[in-house]
């Protein structure tokens, strides 16, 4: 395995950032290298760590590669493996992966561990139109201002973590709680 190609560009997500975010269909491509004789007729086999099961929907565990390698050769899988990341996922989770490979030539296949660090970030931007909760469980990133009208209360979750861009910040009309605890500041 040379690299995997991760491709989030996938119909029904909605944060497109090149990263595996949670809810989020995400498109893997491997990319092998040969080091020994032709193969072909790769099949290609993904498989999730047993700790991880819940985390993750594989929604076509096993294609072919799609191509022949030439010997000391290098190609790029024609179909990828898409996996579902449930939103049950914490904040920077690693899920351990297990990529097979075998080839109609060998009676052997090759095993290799591909981890993938799951994101558990929400963008969120723009006037809040409707009560609010930004909770703990999810890693807030405000890309643009926020405005808080009059009418609208956004709660902030003790322990809950907020990222904001350079010059971003919130204007608040409305109602705005954030009650943080010495155990679960709000950062």
């Amino acid at each position: 395995l040379v690299s995997m190609i991760v491709d989030d560009n996938v119909e029904g997500n909605t944060n497109i950032d090149g990263q595996v975010d949670v809810d989020e269909t995400v498109k893997f491509t491997p990319v092998l290298r040969n080091t020994w004789a032709d193969a072909t007729a790769i099949r290609l086999k993904l498989t999730v760590d047993d700790a991880y099961k819940s985390f993750v929907t594989i929604q076509n565990p096993e294609v072919d590669f799609g191509y022949s390698i030439s010997a000391y050769g290098r190609e790029t899988a024609e179909t990828p493996i898409t996996v579902y990341f449930k939103n049950n996922i914490g904040y920077n989770t690693r899920i351990k992966f297990t990529l097979e490979v075998s080839c109609a030539k060998s009676s052997e296949s090759f095993t290799q561990d591909v981890y993938v660090t799951v994101n558990n970030m929400v963008k969120i931007r723009g006037i809040i139109s409707e009560d609010r909760t930004l909770t703990a469980d999810h890693i807030w990133h405000v890309t643009s201002n926020l405005a808080i009208p009059e009418g609208v209360t956004l709660t902030i979750e003790p322990g809950t973590t907020i990222l904001f861009d350079e010059g971003v910040g919130i204007s608040n009309s409305g109602t705005l709680i954030a009650n943080g605890t010495p155990g679960k500041m709000i950062t």
